[in-house]
């Protein structure tokens, strides 16, 4: 039964830290849209806090490596500023947003480093 739990923890750190992170972000956007209305500044905290959060979350979830857990999560925020600029669609406002986020991860994965969970 052990074995169980920890194979689920592994593969289910990731999907749920990606979950949790937009969770914190729709989360923090509308509460953030309730008090003050859409703005740039609300946009972008809501984007830090969703790489933080993502970034915490997995490296909590996950049953040992934790760090490594965390750069594994950071690395896909690279990833999703890197299909940014790929992609012509998307506006340099996503881009923005999607920089904050990773330099949140960053920042976590950093803590995590130094100070472990």
């Amino acid at each position: 039964m052990e074995t169980l739990k920890l194979a689920l923890r592994w593969v289910l750190c990731i999907p749920v830290a990606l979950a949790a992170g937009g969770v914190a972000m729709l989360a923090s956007t509308f509460l953030d849209s309730v008090s003050y209305g859409v703005t740039v500044f609300a946009w972008l905290t809501s984007s830090a806090i969703a790489g933080a959060v993502a970034a915490y979350v997995a490296a909590y979830i996950a049953p040992s490596h934790k760090a490594w857990v965390a750069v594994v999560v950071s690395v896909l925020g690279a990833l999703t500023i890197v299909s940014d600029l790929v992609t012509v669609d998307n506006s340099l406002m996503v881009v923005v947003a999607h920089t904050v986020q990773f330099i949140a991860m960053v920042v976590v994965t950093r803590h995590i480093f130094k100070e472990g969970m």
